[in-house]
């Protein structure tokens, strides 16, 4: 036994040794050796760096220590190479790597678990198109069989190359070019699957169910079915930084490197604001069809109105990534839309938290994928990893997808389109009942308001920005696609960007957009650096926006940190969250802040009766807007995905101001006392280990 493993098992303190083995580092096959390519050679370190953060947070937790603990002497002979590799970590800020040549790149490197889901239905389902296999970046891929079948399916396989055949009775290795058959039992969800190492491209299935015809299905990579596709899978980007003293400090604070992955600036065009709650929805319609719904179509309330697609683009892609995606009038109509471009080819991706999928949810969206090949749909969640810490276990349950993102890739990139804030697919992000939706029990009957039910209804208010420039949305895209490609065991996604000083720092303009993607364990709580980084740096005011008032220990302390430079600091929240889900206990965290504060800063309760206003912005000194995802709780910065747009530009910032003024025009200013709690609420809350849940 070796030292490493002897005191890992002590560690441990489980009660076999041979039972356990310290996780192992998390790493990747390198290009940079064999492309020679200075670009990819920084990427790569970058990469590394991260892999490491990561791997020595995930032996702490199984040890026992705090992350930001040094290591006990007993456990350096594990943690401590790891420690030194993710040392570049400690700094939140990354100088820029000197001599790079700014632009578009793509990553060869191998590293990930990727695991994809072959829906099977006994139903309708298209015919000739092929399922593609991720081919970018793996070390390992696992198409995972999923039945919505009645029957059984009898498959016959036949592939290229080697590939593994994992069941939970029967399985092993299956020689290149050797048919085998099997069988995915009537309704098994990821039971059964198939391990393709990289150097099997492709396979042939034959489908059976009793009493029809097999049906036909290829297994292709995203390679050979669309190289396109595949290029922008693999995309990273080398940004140009302003020489630091051209800039003020807000200036300095965008335009940073960070461990959190960002975009390059860029340009986004003039976005759309989408304040009203029709607009949001009807900008989704039009990017799908070409066509916006009227009022009296929203008033009919018919799920499967008829949509009009004769000025429909021809897309090449749809990609949707959300909290909530639901069977209701919301999702119904987006179904439509989304089908009728999968019936013509288009590949479709979808993204959404599988423990907020409820069945009729998951019924609406794996129908669609078992019908068509092309329809891509993935449930996140995150899986026990094998040595996993009891807070990991706990984590299972509590992290969620909160990247919200809707992008259409057009034939004409003019009718491409991005859309990003606050909304999920759900109806009460666009109507302010419950419909009546019983004639269709397919779809989400909501009961009344409730706190402990998923199938509760609350109307949002929110917010969201539409993007039209075709290049920052093929950015957005390919910044998407780093998620959609984590790894499956770790959620560890690559970093998308590296930062560079060269001859054109001196003359780029100190204005843009910049689109960024958090996932906190794997990004070493960046995105609370970036808020705190944008706080410090303001001189005048901060504005936000935010249903929930729960900020981080460092968040907090940069607000302290303005109030006493005297920067004028304004929140419009909506402190009363009756009627939300686990809304009371939220209504109470949320006044705990108002305690604190009320006092001290100007802050509005939004005041329309039965609606939660749930935009997200951020506004600092009339000079930078973000509209994102990210709520002021420490969820967001925490634990769940998160994602957003920064931009450095006054006249955006203006119009933003605009609806902030709005929402205080509907909201009264609160006091310290405003707002009552339980005396065992205050006690809960006491504990930091609790707020850090929330």
């Amino acid at each position: 036994m070796t030292r490493s493993r002897l005191v890992w098992c002590l560690a441990a303190l489980l009660g076999g040794c041979a039972l356990v083995d310290p996780p192992a580092p998390s790493a990747f096959a390198p290009a940079a050796a064999v492309t020679g390519s200075p670009e990819i050679a920084a990427y790569e370190a970058r990469f590394a760096a991260l892999l490491a953060g990561f791997d020595a947070h995930r032996l702490r937790d199984l040890a026992g220590v705090p992350h930001a603990a040094p290591a006990p002497e007993w456990l350096v002979p594990v943690i401590g190479p790891v420690d030194a590799r993710a040392a570049a970590l400690d700094d939140p800020l990354i100088a820029p790597v000197p001599g790079l040549v700014p632009g578009e790149y793509e990553w060869p490197g191998r590293w990930r678990t990727a695991v994809t889901a072959l829906v099977l239905t006994d139903g309708p389902a298209v015919r000739g198109v092929p399922f593609r296999l991720p081919d970018q970046n793996e070390l390992e891929r696992i198409v995972s069989f999923r039945s919505i079948a009645a029957t059984d399916a009898r498959i016959t396989a036949t592939c290229d190359g080697a590939v593994q055949l994992v069941r939970p009775d029967s399985g092993g290795p299956r020689p290149a070019s050797v048919p085998f058959a099997f069988t995915v039992p009537a309704g098994q969800r990821d039971e059964t699957r198939l391990s393709l190492p990289p150097q099997t491209a492709s396979c042939h299935l034959e489908i059976a169910y009793p009493g029809q015809a097999a049906r036909s299905l290829d297994l292709v990579g995203e390679s050979a079915a669309d190289p396109a596709i595949a290029a922008l899978d693999r995309r990273f980007d080398i940004c140009e930084q302003p020489a630091p003293d051209r800039m003020d400090a807000l200036e300095r604070a965008f335009f940073a490197e960070r461990w959190l992955s960002q975009t390059c600036v860029m340009d986004a065009g003039a976005p759309v604001l989408l304040d009203a709650s029709r607009d949001g929805y009807n900008a989704k319609i039009e990017a799908l069809t070409g066509m916006r719904l009227s009022d009296a179509d929203f008033d009919a309330g018919n799920p499967y109105l008829p949509l009009d697609f004769s000025h429909a683009p021809r897309l090449d892609m749809i990609w949707m990534s959300y909290l909530d995606l639901k069977a209701d009038f919301s999702g119904a109509l987006i179904e439509q839309a989304v089908r009728w471009h999968a019936e013509r080819g288009t590949l479709v991706r979808i993204l959404v938290s599988e423990v907020l999928e409820l069945p009729q949810d998951l019924a609406m969206w794996e129908r669609l994928a078992a019908e068509f090949p092309n329809v891509q749909f993935q449930l996140f969640s995150l899986e026990p990893p094998r040595h996993a810490s009891p807070r990991e276990y706990l984590d299972v349950l509590h992290r969620v997808n909160h990247v919200k993102l809707f992008v259409t890739l057009a034939r004409d990139p003019a009718r491409s389109r991005a859309i990003l804030g606050g909304r999920n697919i759900h109806d009460g992000f666009l109507f302010d009942h419950s419909l009546d939706l019983s004639a269709w029990p397919e779809l989400q009957q909501y009961g009344v308001p409730g706190e402990l039910s998923l199938r509760y209804f609350s109307t949002y208010h929110d917010f969201e920005i539409e993007i039209t420039q075709p290049q920052a949305i093929m950015a957005l895209a390919a910044h998407l696609a780093t998620l959609w490609h984590r790894d499956e065991e770790t959620t560890v996604m690559r970093p998308f960007s590296v930062g560079t000083s060269g001859p054109g720092s001196r003359t780029m303009a100190l204005t843009g957009a910049r689109h960024f993607i958090s996932v906190p364990e794997i990004d070493h709580h960046a995105l609370d650096d970036y808020w705190v980084g944008l706080l410090d740096a303001a001189r005048e005011s901060i504005t936000l926006v935010t249903p929930y008032l729960n900020p981080t220990p460092a968040i907090e302390a940069a607000l302290n940190r303005a109030l006493a430079r005297g920067v004028e600091v304004t929140i419009v929240a909506r402190v009363a969250l009756y009627g939300d889900l686990g809304g009371r206990l939220m209504t109470e965290m949320n006044a705990l802040f108002v305690e604190r504060y009320a006092d001290r800063l100007a802050l509005y309760e939004y005041d329309q009766p039965d609606v939660v206003l749930h935009s997200k912005l951020l506004l600092v000194d009339g000079r930078l807007g973000v509209v994102s995802s990210v709520n002021l709780n420490r969820r967001s910065f925490l634990h769940d995905t998160e994602n957003g747009m920064a931009i450095l530009d006054p006249g955006f910032t203006r119009r933003l101001q605009a609806v902030v003024d709005g929402y205080i025009a509907q909201s009264y200013r609160l006091r310290p006392d405003s707002f009552s709690v339980r005396p065992w609420v205050r006690r809960l809350f006491a504990h930091d280990w609790v707020r850090d849940l929330f």
